[in-house]
């Protein structure tokens, strides 16, 4: 009975037909090491700075002791931008004038 219902299976099968074609082999690439990331330090101690680090508008990174524009000489102008803010802020408000009969 086995061999019957094998040779049924081998008959219904369609025929396979098998094509090699070339496989071009690419020159293996070096894995790259993962970059360390560098930790963050003061810009001007150059102390270690971990979770603690201060970032100031002029886009360094600052400790406790220098985190004032005043401790690490920040070339930021905090004036100015104050006053386009108090500018954007209140607009000017002239009432309009009426006119006289």
């Amino acid at each position: 009975m086995d061999e019957i219902k094998k040779s049924i299976f081998i008959e219904q099968s369609p025929p396979i037909s098998i094509t090699c074609n070339p496989v071009e082999t690419k020159p293996k690439k070096k894995k790259s090491k993962k970059k360390k990331s560098r930790k963050l330090r003061c810009g001007v101690c150059k102390k270690r700075l971990g979770f603690i680090g201060i970032k100031c508008k002029c886009g360094q990174y600052f400790c406790g002791h220098h985190r004032y524009a005043s401790e690490h000489n920040c070339d930021w102008n905090y004036q100015d931008e104050n006053k386009t803010q108090l500018i954007k802020e209140n607009p000017d408000l002239n009432p309009t004038k009426i006119d006289i009969i």
